[in-house]
C-alpha cells in the first residue's frame, strides 16, 4: 500500500493537470477562542498568509486557485468582512478585514485538503510592548515561476500506404486528406512558442496502430490527435465533423492488455513500474485505473474544446464528443482524441475536403481547440 501511495504522488501531476484548484467551502467558527477559518480545497495548494495594517487586514494568497462558490458572509468580534480578488492571473487573493489586530497559526490537513487558520486577538498590553520595538513588515516571498515547458503534440494521420481508408465518390483517399490536414496542423503548432508537433507518419506509408501509440509515448506526447475522414453507405448524405474520445469499455480492454503485457506497461505517467519493489498485478491495476480515469476525463475536455472550435468553421455531425474503443486512443496517460473531419462519401463535402484552404481552416480550428484546452488546464498559456 505504501508503494501505491508513493506512486499516486508521482502520478499526481498527471491527474491534477486537468483543472485549477477549486475552493469548495469557507467556514468560520468563532464561538470559542481562537476564531477559526477553514478553507476546503479539492487538492493541495501553494499558499501564503501575511498581515497588513492601517487598516488591519489578513491576506491569504492561493496559487492556481479559483472561487466559484458564493462569497460567504464572514463576520464576528474579530473579523469585520471578507472579500476576494485576483492578485495576478495565477493567484486568488482572499482578504479578511479585521476589527482588531491579531496573531495567527496556520496548518494544512493533507487528507481532507483543509487549510486551517486560527486567529488570536492581541491584547492592549502586547500592542503597547510591540510599539517599543522596530517591527519589520511581513513580506510574502515571491515564488520564482518556472519557464513554461514545451507542450508536445503528436498528430496521427489515419491510414497510409496499403491502407487507403475511405474512398470518396470522386476518388479522394482518406489517407491523403488526413495527411494533408495533419501537416497543416503540425505547421501551425510548430509556429507557436513552447509547442512542438510530431507526425506519426510523414508520407504515404503504413504504420500499425500499436506503433502509433508507441511513437506517442516515445515522443513524450502531452496530447495525441488522430485525424480521419468518414464514409457512409446508407440512405441519405451524411456530412459533418465528429470528435471521439476513448470509451470506458475501450479503457477496460486496454487495462487488461497492459496488465498482461508487463513490457508495454513498464512506464506510466513517467513512473518506471519495472523499478517497483511490489510487482503485483493489484498494484499495476490500481495505477492503470488512476491514470486511465484522469486521461479519459482530460480527453473528453480536450475533445469539447476541439469540437467547439471546429463548429465555427464546419458543420458538425454530432454536437457532443462521442466515445468509442478506437485503438489509437488507448494510451493510458496521454489525453487523446480522434477527429473525423467530414464524410468523403458525401460528394459536396468531398470537394471541400480536397480544398487546401478548407483543410487549413480545419487545421487552424483543431489548433485553437488544443490551445484552449492547454490554457484551461494550466495556469498559463503556452506563450
Amino acid at each position: 500500500m505504501k508503494s501505491i501511495f508513493k506512486l499516486f504522488l508521482l502520478l499526481f501531476p498527471l491527474i491534477s493537470f486537468a483543472a485549477p484548484i477549486n475552493v469548495e467551502s469557507i467556514k468560520l467558527t468563532s464561538s470559542t477562542l481562537p476564531t477559526r477559518l477553514t478553507i476546503t480545497l479539492n487538492q493541495p495548494a501553494v499558499y501564503r498568509v501575511f498581515l497588513l495594517d492601517h487598516p488591519d487586514r489578513l491576506v491569504i494568497d492561493l496559487d492556481r486557485a479559483v472561487l466559484h462558490i458564493a462569497i460567504p458572509h464572514l463576520a464576528d468580534e474579530t473579523i469585520k468582512s471578507f472579500r476576494k480578488g485576483q492578485f495576478d492571473p495565477d493567484t486568488l487573493r482572499l482578504v479578511l478585514d479585521l476589527r482588531k489586530p491579531v496573531r495567527y497559526n496556520q496548518y494544512f490537513k493533507p487528507k481532507t485538503h483543509e487549510f486551517i487558520l486560527d486567529l488570536y486577538p492581541v491584547t492592549a498590553a502586547v500592542i503597547k510592548k510591540e510599539k517599543t520595538k522596530i517591527i519589520k513588515p511581513i513580506v510574502a516571498k515571491k515564488i520564482k515561476k518556472p519557464k513554461p515547458r514545451e507542450i508536445n503534440v503528436v498528430i496521427d494521420a489515419g491510414h497510409g500506404g496499403k491502407d487507403t481508408g475511405a474512398i470518396g465518390a470522386h476518388g479522394s483517399l482518406e489517407k491523403s486528406v488526413a495527411l494533408s490536414i495533419a501537416e497543416h496542423l503540425a505547421n501551425r503548432i510548430n509556429h507557436e512558442k513552447n509547442m512542438h508537433a510530431v507526425l506519426t507518419r510523414g508520407g504515404d506509408y503504413f504504420v500499425p496502430l500499436r506503433d502509433r501509440l508507441f511513437l506517442a509515448r516515445k515522443d513524450k506526447a502531452d496530447i495525441f490527435i488522430s485525424i480521419h475522414a468518414d464514409s457512409y453507405t446508407g440512405a441519405g448524405d451524411a456530412r459533418g465533423v465528429s470528435v471521439f474520445a476513448l470509451s470506458a469499455s475501450g479503457a477496460s480492454s486496454e487495462a487488461a492488455h497492459l496488465l498482461a503485457d508487463k513490457e508495454n506497461s513498464s512506464v506510466l505517467g513517467g513512473v518506471q513500474l519495472t523499478h517497483l519493489y511490489d510487482q503485483s498485478q493489484m498494484l499495476r491495476s490500481v495505477l492503470i485505473d488512476l491514470a486511465q480515469t484522469a486521461t479519459i476525463n482530460n480527453s473528453v475536455r480536450l475533445g469539447n474544446n476541439v469540437l467547439d472550435a471546429l463548429h465555427r468553421v464546419a458543420q458538425l455531425h454530432d454536437i457532443r464528443v462521442e466515445q468509442a474503443p478506437f485503438m489509437v486512443l488507448k494510451s493510458p496517460d496521454i489525453p487523446s482524441v480522434l477527429v473525423e473531419i467530414g464524410f468523403l462519401s458525401n460528394p459536396s463535402e468531398e470537394i471541400q475536403l480536397d480544398n487546401v484552404h478548407y483543410q487549413t481552416r480545419l487545421a487552424n480550428a483543431i489548433f485553437a481547440g488544443i490551445y484552449e484546452y492547454i490554457k484551461k488546464s494550466t495556469t498559463t498559456s503556452p506563450t
